[in-house]
Parts: structure tokens; sequence; C-alpha cells
């Protein structure tokens, strides 16, 4: 479930002492290691499970030098991101609605809504669904709009004999 939970946490990075610097999202820009692809780490020289903390210092990023792509890639990606941490204040998670949104307090409803999107409503939904219906005729008539009603031809087209249900002036097909 982390790949589906991951894209609505947010890091917010104080300290830099929980935030993981490839694995979580505490640039804005996501997962560095999925920016960068697995090969990320081997390539700068940074440990796969390193902290922010471990690659910061007062004067800058601790980048490696080099000419790789991926290395120009991660320096240009933290050109805007500041590397002063505060080792007093703990570093801190927040939650998005969607991938998209502002990080807010989590709630499962927004959450489901985000996973899961509701079907549009049907046009006939409020004829068959209404406050005061009686729920038999209610089910009947929801499946006999949507057209599953066990007639004698979808009988016989699932493999039952219906003839011996039919009176004897009445023949199935």
């Amino acid at each position: 479930l982390r790949p589906i939970a991951r894209p609505f946490l947010v890091c917010i990075v104080r300290s830099g002492t929980r935030a993981l610097f490839w694995q979580d999202n505490w640039t804005g820009l996501g997962s560095l290691l999925d920016l960068c692809g697995a090969s990320g780490p081997m390539v700068s020289g940074i440990s796969y499970l390193a902290t922010v903390s471990s690659v910061s210092s007062p004067t800058g990023w601790r980048m490696p030098r080099g000419r790789h792509p991926l290395n120009k890639f991660l320096r240009a990606s933290l050109e805007n991101v500041s590397s002063d941490m505060d080792p007093s204040t703990p570093d801190f998670f927040q939650w998005r609605h969607t991938p998209d949104s502002v990080p807010r307090v989590f709630s499962s409803t927004k959450t489901w809504e985000s996973l899961y999107q509701s079907p549009p409503l049907v046009s006939w939904f409020k004829s068959v669904w209404f406050s005061s219906n009686i729920p038999k005729h209610a089910f009947l008539a929801w499946i006999v709009t949507l057209n599953r009603l066990p007639t004698r031809d979808r009988l016989l087209g699932w493999g039952y004999e219906c003839s011996k249900y039919l009176t004897s002036l009445q023949q199935c097909r």
C-alpha cells in the first residue's frame, strides 16, 4: 500500500533527522528516488537510507561533484530548497486529500473519495430510490431498470430448463 499512500504524504523538514533523503516527499517534487530512479543512490554516493540532515550543511548541500546527468539533476532540484536545519524542531508529515492539493488534516472520507471516484448519478435514481419507497418494490424496479431481471429469455441463456414452469399452452423457445 506504500505506493498508493506515498503521493498523499508530504514531509515538512525542520531538523532533517526523520525525513529520508531519497524516499520522502520533502522537496515538493515527490520522492527523489522516483525522479532519479533506482540507480540514484549508487551514482550520487548518497546512501539509500540517508536522512536530509546527513546531506545538508549550514553552507549548502553536500552533493557529489561530477558531470553525471543524475548529479546535475539533483543539484538543480535542490537549488531552491534551503539547507538550513533547526536541530531542536522535529520534522513532521502532513496528509493531502489529493496528490495536487495543499496538505491538511487527515480525513478518511476525503481520502476514500480521492482513491475511489463516485460514478455519476443516473437519471432514474430518484424514481427508484426515494424516502418512502417499499424496499422490495425499489429493488425490483432497480433490477428491471438495469435489465437484470431473470426472465425466461435470460434463464434460457443461462442454461436453465424453463419448460416445466410453463403451462401446457406455452412452450419455451
